[in-house]
């Protein structure tokens, strides 16, 4: 009977010693990356896309969007711009805090808590942001502290997860210091090779009227039109789509509810009513 041979000790002592080489290069870098602060979910995660042209862009021929007063782009523009007002309004603080974290660096607290800290002034007065991390496996946990001098200290705007990996995670905000209660639900996502994403922005207050309408943004790779905007308004029922090219601002819109049918409905780059392609 014919029996496999040993290996040698030599070879033996070889792979030991690779072993221990690898398991300690794995150690090293999982203690690099979480000396590492993570990365902050990205700006749409939290501010409503600006690529869509509103009544200060220039389209193509020279003539102003407020100027060409069309149908088709001209409804398409005011739906945004509705939603763009109630977040602005609403989340003024909030936003701006979380828009001024991206020029400063955390430090690391004996807590294993990523720490940024700075001040953000809003409506002229300054406001100190303090945006804390919490890296737990693949998960990050986000929260944002706010204080305004002699007004509040400290007030958990939002709160937030996002994958380590940055390409997913969700927010809640709250309405204000005055009024805690859970205002607004955002998820999204990104794929940073296609510089493509996704973000809904949901209203969650109990007792308001709007409770359960949304807003929901997407960059893609399709075309013509690579990105749009899904608006739903719960006082009326009323679902509106909306698809537009990024770079020559082309685009079309549908909603039943308000054209005579429920085909698509186009503009150009000059934004100005066409038929069907």
């Amino acid at each position: 009977m014919k029996h496999n041979p040993r290996p040698s000790k030599t070879l033996t002592h070889l792979l030991m010693i690779l072993a221990l080489l690898l398991l300690s290069a794995c150690q090293q870098n999982e203690s690099t990356n979480q000396n590492e602060p993570p990365e902050i979910p990205p700006e749409f995660s939290m501010t409503i896309n600006e690529e869509f042209p509103s009544n200060s862009t220039s389209a193509q021929s020279g003539s102003s969007v407020s100027a060409l007063s069309t149908n088709n782009f001209g409804y398409a523009a005011v739906n945004v711009a509705v939603w763009n007002t109630v977040l602005a309004v609403n989340l003024v603080v909030p936003v701006a805090a979380f828009l001024e974290s991206f020029h400063h660096f955390p430090t690391l607290r004996s807590d294993n808590t990523w720490v940024w800290t700075y001040a953000v002034r809003v409506g002229g007065t300054i406001h100190t942001a303090e945006l804390h991390a919490q890296v737990d496996g693949d998960n990050v946990y986000w929260d944002m502290y706010v204080t305004k001098p002699g007004a509040y200290l400290d007030f958990n705007w939002f709160s937030g997860v996002s994958a380590r990996d940055g390409s997913n995670g969700s927010w809640t905000l709250r309405k204000d210091p005055d009024n805690p209660m859970e205002y607004l639900d955002i998820e999204w996502t990104r794929n940073k090779p296609s510089n493509t994403g996704t973000a809904r922005y949901t209203i969650v207050l109990d007792g308001d009227q709007h409770n359960g309408s949304y807003i929901y943004y997407g960059a893609t790779t399709d075309t013509p039109y690579d990105a749009f905007y899904d608006v739903y308004n719960i006082t009326n029922d009323h679902f509106l789509e909306i698809e537009w090219n990024r770079t020559s601002k082309a685009g079309r819109v549908r909603n039943p509810d308000y054209f005579p049918d429920a085909d698509w409905h186009y503009w150009d780059d000059n934004l100005q009513d066409i038929p069907a392609p």
